[in-house]
């Protein structure tokens, strides 16, 4: 892939979109010491470095990667880049540090929800001990010039959190958003099973709109600096789906039925379908939906 990294704001990078289709966008923190923000999956790890050297760093330089959550777009690659950062730490959310250590339930819950898409991406090596370290809501980190503070943001999963980096006001959001596709200008919430939970996902949203944020980096995809204006979007796409999907829970509709009233009601949608790779993915996030409303009946 063409590595084109960019500096966004004062000591900020984007190092690009990785994978092909895109999976993740990864980006770069500057104090006196270096964070990565996602890992990213195995499959990019190459990459990312290759971007990191671009702008005239080396990968042993980065001293914190930094995952928002541990699904493995995220932080299945964090194994793999250790080995190219040896004076790095794993810093992760303390609900799921354990399964960074040991991945042994996360992969087959993987395999279950992404299918052939986990071959693509690759699965996650255990991480030594030693090297994660578990963060809790409103700790922060000292890069020696820049202060990043983590937020609690559960919804997408119970282990996700947001960074924020308090001298921009940047937030890393994770997948506390939803995935922006630009070529289709579509907001998708990111909201698979088995653990996604609404109202959670909405007091997340609502805390970080509560940060007045000036940029969002979002992991799906790109920067944005119309910050607040994204997150409203979010909260806006978010309710309308769950508005629409619980009258298909209440139908006993399935996957196939909620997919055909998304389309409906938004052609906007319509070209993900036609897309493998995508509509696998809105089929998973569609199912999240259901699931939750399913397991609460509401």
């Amino acid at each position: 892939m063409s590595i084109s990294p960019a500096k966004i704001e004062d000591n900020i990078y984007h190092l690009g979109t990785f994978g092909s289709p895109p999976i993740a966008s990864i980006f770069l923190v500057e104090g006196k010491r270096l964070a990565l923000i996602e890992s990213g999956p195995p499959c990019v790890s190459e990459d990312i470095v290759r971007a990191i050297e671009a702008l005239g760093f080396k990968a042993s330089e980065v001293r914190h990667i930094i995952v928002s959550h541990i699904h493995i777009d995220h932080a299945g690659g964090s194994g793999r880049l250790l080995k190219k950062m040896p004076n790095a730490e794993v810093i992760a959310y303390q609900p799921g540090v354990k399964h960074l250590i040991d991945p042994s339930r996360l992969i087959p819950s993987a395999r279950m929800a992404l299918g052939d898409i986990l071959q693509y991406w690759g699965e996650p090596e255990p991480l030594p001990a030693q090297k994660v370290k578990a963060v809790h809501d409103g700790d922060t980190l000292d890069l020696e010039g820049v202060t990043l503070r983590f937020i609690a943001t559960p919804g997408h999963a119970p282990h996700e959190m947001a960074i924020f980096e308090e001298k921009t006001r940047s937030i890393f959001t994770g997948d506390t958003v939803g995935v922006y596709r630009h070529s289709s200008k579509t907001l998708v919430p990111d909201s698979p099973p088995p653990s996604f939970d609404y109202p959670a996902a909405m007091e997340s949203l609502n805390r970080l709109l509560g940060l007045k944020p000036n940029w969002l980096m979002i992991p799906h995809y790109g920067y944005w600096s119309n910050a607040q204006e994204m997150l409203q979007l979010n909260l806006e796409v978010y309710k309308q789906w769950a508005e629409l999907l619980k009258t298909v829970v209440s139908n006993n509709g399935g996957v196939d039925e909620a997919l055909a009233e998304i389309v409906k009601k938004y052609p906007k949608y319509s070209p993900l379908t036609t897309d493998p790779y995508a509509l696998k993915l809105l089929r998973m996030d569609i199912a999240g939906f259901l699931g939750y409303f399913q397991k609460t009946n509401t």
